[in-house]
């Protein structure tokens, strides 16, 4: 009897030493216990491209990183919004965040070791993490950029990791790109000395109205008849249309801009796993986002759903491009001579639209005012370009499991395809892609 009790008691004495090892051996993660070194941490991948709501998506994880750390194994690693502060979340993980120039643009060996060096630590920790950074988009298409797909390449060794891409409809991804791209060139101030900025020092160019100068008017029909023209174009104004298109020329437009960008990274990086987020569709944007492409974020995904996000994110994306046609106006009257350097020094663009707007509220109701519209010949090119790209994506990416059989999935495409016909009678029927 001595000896059996004597037994028990070995036993529960092993099994409490085990049950403290495994205490020691593990560390506790929000409910779960996670082995250090982990093998296959979640990476998370967000590549935009741009105009798909980055800005948008980028807030909402900022704003809720906490939550996200809390409720998941990952941890926040950037881009962050303008004056946002890289921290460590809850105090309990290392504090480095991805910066565009350094981490996407213009990587050396020193921002890569210390990219490689930051996901190394979360690894061991057992901690995923979420990098989201629309300049990764046209970095992956620079051939420049070897360095940095070489530490991402190091990730799939390790890491489980997931590349996201958010789908937009082509007709107003171009038509928003448009609108980034022209008005980009337009100055903040009307007229006002360009700054050069360096490291070491900001100085003034001696020529006033450098960046007026340099704007042009041109009109969406014109800008996309000449797009793919010249595929040199690059950040030079084409001659034949006199029209800014920048970095919209590195897309090869055979492809739909998410469909080439997944075709490079897969040419960098095998047997990456791929998402596709569709934005048109009802709900919270932020919320769909993470809900359905997003893996091991299924408790985060529960919170956004009942309100437990902060500062919910809005159905529509938060940095939207605004129509520019006042800008243009300033412009013209700028080149006419009728807004001079003396009497609107101090007057910024986003003040001078706003003043322009005031005292032309209606632009149909000015004398002489007339739009600029596209040829009907050349908007049938795009919604026919536009529909085939998201028949091919939707093909690839977006279709229910409802639609595998042959004759339902035709008919999901029927649907989707009236869609966008619809949207694009919207666009039209308002005049969106029209200029004064």
């Amino acid at each position: 009897m001595v000896r059996i009790k004597e037994r028990i008691g070995i036993a529960a004495a092993l099994v409490l030493a085990l049950l403290l090892t495994n205490t020691f051996v593990q560390r506790s993660f929000n409910g779960k216990s996670v082995a250090p070194g982990n093998p296959k941490t979640q990476f998370f991948l967000h590549v935009g491209p741009m105009k798909t709501a980055t800005t948008t998506i980028q807030t909402s994880f900022e704003k809720n990183t906490d939550l996200l750390y809390n409720l998941s194994s990952y941890v926040y690693m950037g881009k962050l919004s303008s004056g946002g502060a890289c921290r460590r979340p809850n105090d309990d993980t290392v504090a480095y965040c991805v910066d565009p120039e350094s981490f996407a643009l213009y990587a050396t060996p020193y921002s890569a070791k210390e990219f490689e060096n930051a996901a190394g630590a979360l690894r061991r920790n057992g901690v995923g993490a979420v990098v989201s950074m629309e300049e990764l988009s046209l970095g992956i298409i620079n051939p420049d950029h070897d360095l940095l797909f070489g530490s991402l390449s190091g990730l799939l060794k390790d890491w489980n990791v997931t590349l996201s891409l958010t789908y937009r409809r082509y007709f107003e991804w171009i038509l928003s790109s448009y609108n980034q791209i022209e008005k980009h060139r337009l100055n903040y101030k009307w007229p006002r000395r360009r700054i050069r900025r360096s490291r070491r020092r900001i100085r003034r160019s001696g020529s006033i109205n450098t960046g007026i100068d340099r704007a042009t008017t041109c009109t969406f029909g014109r800008w996309f008849d000449g797009l793919h023209r010249n595929s040199g174009g690059g950040d030079e104004n084409n001659k034949s249309t006199a029209c800014n298109y920048r970095w919209i020329r590195s897309f090869d437009p055979s492809f739909h801009p998410v469909e080439y960008i997944i075709k490079k990274f897969r040419e960098k990086l095998d047997c990456i796993s791929i998402k596709v987020f569709n934005m048109h569709q009802e709900g919270d944007l932020f919320t769909n986002f993470v809900c359905q492409v997003m893996p091991g974020a299924e408790n985060f995904c529960r919170a956004l759903l009942t309100g437990g996000g902060r500062e919910e994110s809005q159905q529509r994306p938060m940095n939207p491009s605004k129509m520019f046609d006042y800008d243009r106006l300033a412009l013209a009257a700028y080149r006419k001579g009728l807004l001079t350097p003396s009497s609107s020094l101090s007057l910024s663009r986003k003040a001078l639209r706003e003043s322009l707007q005031v005292a032309f509220p209606d632009l149909d109701s000015v004398s002489g005012f007339k739009y600029l519209c596209p040829p009907i010949d050349e908007m049938e090119r795009l919604l026919e370009l536009s529909v085939r790209y998201e028949k091919e994506i939707y093909r690839k990416y977006l279709l229910p499991p409802s639609s595998r059989n042959a004759t339902l999935r035709e008919k999901y495409l029927e649907g989707v395809e009236a869609d966008h016909r619809k949207s694009f009678e919207n666009y039209i029927e308002s005049r969106t892609f029209c200029n004064w």
